[in-house]
Parts: C-alpha cells; structure tokens; sequence
C-alpha cells in the first residue's frame, strides 16, 4: 500500500508520484489522521530551558529575529532574505550546542525554550520562504539579482533531527516534511543546490524518532512491562495511524534514492534509518488494532522491512572485500536486530524459519570478535548512543528467546550464547541502567534454559542488586517517585528470576523504613510473588495486606491484586482456603458498582473453581451463568479447569456435564473444545462402569480428526491415551496390563503416521501402573515385563526419543512392585533401585532422577515385608535409607507414611527390644519435631513399640493420648 507523502519530482517536470491531499495539505491530513500537529507550540509543563549559559545569546537573536519579522511585514527586499538566512544558521547554531534541555524558568520573561526557539525559527523561515517565492515570481527578477540557497531548508531539517533526539521533546516531523516539499518544489531540479542523501537522512531521522515517542514514554513509566504484545493492543487508532505514517514516508524515501540512483544511492545508514521507521509498524500484531485494512498494511510492511534487510545485506556483500567502518558496523548490527524483532511478531505468519534464523547468525557473527565489539561500542559512544544499544540488544534477546515455536532448548542456549555474550563482553560491569537490567532478566522469563544461562540470570540479579545499592548511597538525589520505580524495578526482576522470597525481604525493607514510599506497583508486585510461593504462611501474609489496604486506604488495589491474593490461597491447600477465596471475591463483586475496574474476570473465576472441594455438575452451570451475568464470556481456561475439577468427581453425571457442555461449546462455536478439554472428559468416562467404551470412541475421533491434518489439536501427546489405561484399570483391572501394551503399540503405530507423539516416560508409566495392578500378588513375569518396558524406555532415549528417558516415577512404581512381590530379596533390589536414582541426581545433576518421598517410603515397604532370612538386611537398609533423608542431600522431605513403614520394619525384624526402642525413640524424637505424628504412627509405635508408645504424653484427667500441638502440625 503506498502513500504520496511528498513531491521528490524537479520543479516543473512531470513525476510518478501523484500529489495528494496529504502532500499538498500535510499539516491538515496529518491532523485528520492525528498524527502531531503542525503549529502546537508546548504547554508550560512540557516546555524545557535551554542551558543558562546561552540564555543572553538567545535572547538577543530573539529580539534581532523580531526586529527583522516586523521589517518584513512592512516591505521586503533582498537584504532581508539574507539577513533572515543569517539568523536561522545562528539560531542552529545555538541550539545543537545545547546537548540537553534543564528545568525551564519560573520567569518567563527571562527563559526562552526549545519550543521558543523553534517557533521563531519556523517564523523566519516561513518569511524566508515567501520573500523567495515573491522575488522568483517577480518578472524583473533574474538568477543574478536572486541567487536561491538550499542552506535554510538544511538549517531546518538539521534543527529538526536534532531537537528529536531529545527526551520529551515534541515531535516536529510534520513541519520536517513540510521543508523537504518546498525544497524539491523549488530547487528539486537544481543538481547543485537540491537536497542530498544527507539531507534525507535527517528527514528520516525526525520520523524515527517520532514513532518512538510513544515506546519511551511507556518505558519511564512505572509499568515494568512494557515488553508484552499485548502492549501494542492497547495503541489508540490515532497512535497506528502515526506511526503507519512514519513507515509509509520512510518505504517511499527509500524507493526516490533507490530510483534517483548515482549520489543519492542508499547506504547502510540509510538502511538503518529505514528499518527503525518500519520497526514501530512491523512489530505490531498483524490485527491493525482490529483494523483490517491497518492489519493488511502491517503485513506489507513486514515484508517491506525484510526486502530492506536484504538489500543492505547485499550492499554490505558487494563491499565485504573493504573493511566494515564501526559506524556501518553498528548500523549492520541495528538493522539485524530490527529483522529479528520483526520475524519473532510473525513467526505465525508462515515466514519460513530459516530465513530467521539466518539473520539470527548472522548478528553472532557480526558479534563474534572482541575488536567488532569494540568497534561497535566506540561508534554508540561516539553518537551517544550506548544506552540505547544495550537496550537494542536486550529487546531483541527478549524476542527471540520468547518466540518458542522457532526454537528448541538447545538452540535457545545457543541464542543466550549469540547474544548475552556480546552484551557481557562489551559491558562487563555494568549495564546503564536498572531498567536494563531488568529488561535483560526478563528476557529468561517463561523458558526452559541450561544451568549455565540460569547462572548468567542470577549474575544479572546480583549486579542489579549492587548498582541499586550503589545509587542509594551516591549523593546523587533522587526524588521519591524515582526511588519506588528502582525499588519496584528490583522487585519486579526478582520475582521474573523466581525469587518470590527476596521480593518479600525487598518488600520488608522498603516497610521498615519511612522514607521510601510504596505505590500501588509495590503492593501488586509483593502480592504476585506471596501467591508464587503458595504457603499457607504466604497466604496469610497476603491476606493481611488486602484487608490492611482496604481498611486504610493506602493504595487503591486492581482486580489482578485481588486475584493474587485469591491465587495464594488456592495454591496454600490451606482448609480455609476455598472460604477464604470467597471471602474475597464477594467483596470484589460488591467493589465492582463503585469501581468499573475491579470487574470480575476469568482469572477469579477460575480460581474459585481451583479451590471449590465440593463441585457438583450443578454448581458448574450456576458458574458458567454467573459468569455470562457480569458480562464476562467463559473462555477455554474456564471450560479447562472446570472440566478438570468435574472429571474428578468420578460420577456418570459428571461425565455427563461434561459431554454437554462439550456438545454446546460445537454448537454454539463460541470456544473452540481443545485437547485438555476432551481428556477431561475421558478421565470423567475413565471412573464410571464401560467408561472405557465411551474413552476408546473419543480417542478414535481424536485420531480421525488428526489424521485429517485438524491443526487445532496438534500431535495427540500422551494424555488421552492415559486416560483410556485408567479406564480400563478402573473397569477391568485383570487385564488392564494386557489392555495397555495394546495402547502402547497403538501409540507407536499413530507416531509413524504423523498422528501421535512417540511414546514417553508418562505413557510408559501408565504401562507399568496397569500392570502393577493388574495382579494382587506380584510374580516374576510382571516384574519381568516391568523391567522390560524400563530397557524399551533406555534404548528409546538412546535412540533419540529423550522424552521416553526412564525417570524417578516409572523407577519408584518398579521399587513399589518389588515391595509387592514375593522376591526373597526384594530390600535390597528395591534399595539398589533407588541409590541409582540418588546417584543420578547427587552425582550427574540428572532432575529426571530425582527421587519422591514415595520412593523411599517404597523401599521402607520392601523392607517391611521382606523374607525373614534377610530381616538383618532389611534392619541395615532402613536405616541408610532414614540417614539419606536425613542429609538432605536429594532433598527430600519424610512424611508420615515414611515413619509408619520404618517403625514396621523393625518391629516386623529386630527382635531385641531394648535395640528396637532405642532406635525407635530416636526416629519418634525426630517425627515429632518435624510434625509428622499421625493417628497411623501412633497404631504402629503401640503395634511394634508398645513400650514407647506407652510413654506419650496423656491428659492428665482422662489418660488419654494427648500430644502437643507442633508434634501433629503436619498431619
């Protein structure tokens, strides 16, 4: 889609691009779209004084310049136009030696702004510009008497870059544009004195920073995330359709110095330009703000910045046998960085994944030596330009290692290699600022990376930490809003690191002292990271600061803050916690008529459902309807946890809720049923007698539907074939093992038709499971076949199937079958069993292997129950297994059924019972510290134990048992 920005065409002479109202009105057009407006001047707030030192010398060109403006409303001659030429090269002169902008004057008699200045500089030039037109259209006139000059044109467009680059500085691209028109009108035919590539350099350089106004001011405000999509949703239509303007002028830029060719022929600064004007569009969601129209030109324009990308690739090709400046460098490095950014918005866009991962190492390679590196530095430092740098690189790894459907885990490390490395290289100390710290953790939000990437994320962390600390106890003053964004950036960081513990601490420093002010930012935050750490503890704390708020009225908290409330008791298993979710969503509803924005939403709802113990199929409607009754429309993760919380339940009334909800989402094609949806209802059919008729009739539809090539379910993973085994286990346990190496050879055969994942360690599980229950008494072919599935898991992950890699679970269910079975030496197998999962994980750092509590209990059961013969053994083992808790060392936690087992053992094989009460009393000693004494502890301590067992506290009035409060807490 292409606009006629401008005319580029000589004066006089015909051209392909057409006026149109937007190029000979642009002011007017501009405002229509609202883009900025041509003759705003600054309000007072926004007004910034130019340095002290160059006050006297502005003021005197502003008295000079309104001396010569009342001259040339009274008569005009040729001196004046010189004069007038004079004075704006004065005036440009002044103004890009002032490199920053201070607080403007109380006294405005006394301070004149950068506003002021260009103001009376586009009065002046205005002036010129007519006094040109009237002396050229003056008959007498002749090239001789009137020699036209370009330089006031140039004066303007220098003004004009220079005052963009400036923070809170208006825009003044329109009035840019404007000068550029009137140049090409009036000289565009003249080789000598027509506008240069430099000069369209600077009209480019004006529109990038326009559309970048908006970004930056998003970034000094107090909401950290700014780098979600989402965030370009939020963009007025005004705002789209300013910045479709910018790429629209720089697209037709580009194509006038690629058609005007010889001394206007792009260069890579050029390219660069370009690719930062079309950046802004090309990295919005190809929705167009709900615009079609604006959405098919976001589409263009994408693929206009690829074409720009590669036809700087191949000005740099043509020129590789010369070296690379540092300035090109660093520009190489801007327009990559721009390629990538656009690639990860439209990798759903079809846009083939090698092409960007070309780009991808190719910005690596760019970064590969440390002498590039320094190159590249030394030209950001040379253009002022280092922090916007490392927030280029920081952005662009954000991107990158967020679009996940274009990598692997291995390739994502590799990205952290490319990129992360550089960037460490070449700021090895410090990055400039907290925000880019922050901006750099959370770039590792939301992925699976190696150690050494975490590693690199907690160094982040502490060197933010430290330069926080240091900007504290600097004497540079720093006013309180400015001190709660850096508290809040550090908190925010944190808690993107999954340290929702230091975000607390942080929080208890900033409470602890008065003088660093907490704004609601800060309570949303603490909220979000007690609901991460989903203790009852936590929840309770969180709990604590939602009803102190409310009561004092601190700060006014969101509907998400009421959710993370919410959310820290659903993940507490606190018995108070499904009340106390209500609790809080009753007084949101009632917040809700004085406050639009603490509306109800999905995320509460899902919630409650989380918690509710008590679901019933009608309860689940009354939700959906309560939902639908404050406006708010169920979505799949509604119909996902509800379904999940209704499967459970294990009734033929359950099951079918579920298939009629199923039923009217089809029908009403409002939501679309996806996999977790229609596992639920498998696992709802798995509990209910033939449920496994109803499974295997889903699962067939399932497999049709991808067999067809649906796009909507993707690959058929594990679960729903799960879901059939637990069927038939429930149904038909007998030959429930038969049933699933069935399924199991079903799966294989749906993988070699493009239908089903291959078979992995949680379907493998699912296996062995049926066939641990498919016989009361465990013999040696079901341990047989057991261990056969555990070397078929083996030889798969060593055949490239990673996912099918034996793991503690499908070890633990073998250890629970020796524990069953009648193997004479089944302590010591099942021991042997779990010092190779304890190996794997101590030794080789294998999370895989990392053993449950279950599995020791396991072994504690085999213990228990071995053959008499091996009682000494049996003795022995249970106690290495108890000293293995006790180090901590796979860190794992004893529970009550670990102690029961244990206090089996040696009542069932130590016969010396002064041995057996010592040992006893040490291990009862321990249970009771760590809270674990339950109703089965005590049945085993008077089974095994008589005499311990009758030395427990009692209540002196009935002689009944009567524990203390801290030996029970975890029961």
């Amino acid at each position: 889609m292409k606009s006629e920005a401008f005319n580029f065409a000589p004066a006089g002479a015909s051209s392909p691009w057409t006026a149109s109202s937007f190029l000979l009105h642009p002011s007017r057009s501009v405002e229509r779209r609202g883009f900025i407006h041509a003759n705003t001047r600054w309000s007072s707030s926004q007004s910034n004084s130019l340095l002290s030192k160059s006050a006297m010398r502005l003021q005197d060109l502003e008295h000079q310049s309104k001396r010569l403006l009342a001259e040339t409303a009274s008569h005009s001659d040729l001196t004046q136009r010189a004069q007038i030429q004079d004075l704006l090269v004065q005036w440009r002169d002044a103004l890009l030696a002032s490199n920053h902008v201070e607080e403007a004057s109380t006294d405005s008699d006394r301070s004149l702004t950068v506003a002021d200045a260009l103001e009376r500089m586009h009065d002046l030039y205005q002036v010129w510009q007519n006094l040109d037109k009237a002396i050229a259209g003056t008959p007498s006139s002749s090239s001789s008497d009137s020699p036209s000059s370009s330089l006031p044109h140039r004066v303007m467009l220098q003004v004009y870059a220079h005052v963009a680059q400036l923070n809170d500085c208006e825009s003044y691209s329109t009035r840019a544009l404007q000068v550029m028109n009137d140049w090409n009108e009036t000289l565009g035919g003249d080789l000598e004195l027509a506008a240069s590539l430099d000069d369209y350099h600077l009209l480019l350089r004006v529109f990038r920073s326009s559309g970048k106004q908006k970004q930056n001011a998003a970034i000094r405000s107090d909401d950290c995330n700014t780098m979600s999509k989402a965030a370009a949703l939020a963009e007025s239509s005004d705002s789209l359709d300013a910045k479709l303007t910018v790429a629209r002028i720089a697209m037709e830029v580009l194509e006038h110095l690629q058609e005007t060719g010889y001394y206007m022929t792009p260069t890579l600064t050029t390219y660069a330009l370009v690719s930062d004007c079309l950046a802004n569009v090309a990295m919005l969601p190809a929705t167009g703000g709900g615009n079609t129209l604006a959405g098919d030109e976001v589409m263009s324009i994408r693929t206009s910045m690829l074409q720009t990308i590669k036809q700087a690739d191949g000005l740099i090709a043509k020129n590789k046998q010369t070296t690379l400046q540092k300035e090109d460098l660093l520009r190489h490095v801007q327009i990559l960085c721009n390629g990538l950014d656009c690639l990860c918005q439209s990798s759903d866009q079809g846009i083939a994944t090698n092409v960007w991962t070309e780009l991808l190492w190719r910005l690596r390679d760019v970064l590969a030596s440390s002498e590039k590196q320094a190159e590249i530095l030394a030209a950001a430092a040379a253009s002022n330009q280092q922090t916007d740098l490392c927030e280029r690189f920081i952005k662009t790894l954000t991107r990158v290692l967020q679009a996940s459907t274009l990598l692997s885990v291995m390739e994502r490390e590799d990205v952290v290699k490319a990129l992360l490395e550089p960037l460490r290289s070449m700021y090895p100390n410090d990055l400039p600022t907290l925000h880019l710290y922050y901006l750099a953790i959370l770039a590792f939000k939301g992925a699976e990376f190696s150690t050494s990437s975490k590693a690199y994320r907690q160094e982040l962390l502490e060197l933010m930490e430290a330069k926080h600390i240091t900007l504290r106890q600097s004497n540079v003053v720093v006013d309180s809003d400015t001190d709660t964004f850096h508290w809040n950036l550090l908190m925010e960081a944190n808690y993107d690191a999954d340290k929702p513990h230091r975000v607390s601490r942080l929080w208890k420093e900033m409470t602890s002292n008065p003088k660093i002010r907490r704004n609601s930012k800060s309570f949303s935050v603490q909220l979000k990271a007690l609901a991460k750490i989903g203790t009852a503890p936590a929840a309770q704390q969180a709990m604590g600061i939602w009803q102190k708020t409310l009561e004092k009225e601190i700060v006014t908290l969101s509907a998400h803050d009421y959710a993370s409330v919410m959310v820290a008791w659903s993940r507490s298993r606190h018995p108070q916690a499904s009340a106390q979710c209500q609790r809080i969503f009753d007084r949101l509803k009632q917040q809700t008529d004085g406050d639009a924005n603490l509306k109800p939403s999905v995320v509460h709802y899902t919630t409650l459902i989380l918690t509710d113990n008590s679901m019933t199929p009608n309860k689940a409607k009354q939700i959906l309807d309560d939902l639908r009754g404050d406006g708010v429309e169920p979505d799949l993760r509604i119909y996902q946890v509800l379904f999940k919380s209704l499967s459970r339940l294990g009734t033929a009334e359950a099951a079918e809720t579920i298939e009629n909800l199923l039923n009217e989402m089809q029908k009403n094609k409002t939501v679309t049923p996806d996999l977790p949806c229609l596992v639920s209802s498998m696992y709802a059919w798995s509990s209910v007698s033939d449920g496994h008729v109803k499974c295997e009739l889903i699962l067939d539809r399932l497999e049709t539907l991808t067999g067809r090539g649906d796009d909507s379910l993707g690959l058929l993973g594990a679960a729903p074939y799960q879901a059939l085994i637990a069927a038939w286990i429930h149904n038909n346990p007998s030959i429930a093992g038969q049933e699933a190496d069935k399924i199991l050879d079903r799966v294989k055969r749906a993988s070699r038709y493009g239908i089903a994942h291959a078979p992995d360690k949680k379907l493998y599980s699912s296996v062995m499971t049926a066939h641990l229950k498919s016989n009361l008494e465990i013999g040696s072919y079901t341990l047989d076949k057991l261990e056969e599935l555990m070397r078929e898991m083996t030889d798969a992950n060593e055949s490239g199937n990673h996912a099918a890699k034996p793991d503690a679970r499908c070890t633990t269910i073998l250890i629970h079958a020796y524990a069953k079975s009648n193997h004479s030496n089944k302590a010591a197998v099942a021991w042997g069993l779990l010092q190779r999962l304890m190996k794997g994980y101590q030794q080789r750092g294998d999370l895989d292997s990392k053993p449950s509590a279950h599995a020791f209990a396991a072994v504690l059961n085999a213990c228990a129950y071995t053959h008499n013969d091996h009682s000494q053994d049996a003795v022995h083992i249970a106690l290495q297994v108890m000293t293995a808790l006790t180090d901590g060392s796979c860190g794992v936690k004893p529970n009550s059924y670990i102690y029961v087992n244990f206090f089996q053992v040696i009542g069932r094989h130590l016969a010396n019972m002064d041995e057996r009460n010592r040992i006893a009393g040490v291990i009862l000693q321990r249970c009771s510290a760590e809270g674990f004494v339950s109703s089965r502890v005590l049945a085993a301590l008077r089974e095994f134990v008589p005499e311990l067992y009758r030395k427990l506290p009692k209540d002196p009035t009935s002689r009944r048992i009567s524990l203390p409060a801290q030996w029970t807490r975890h029961t």
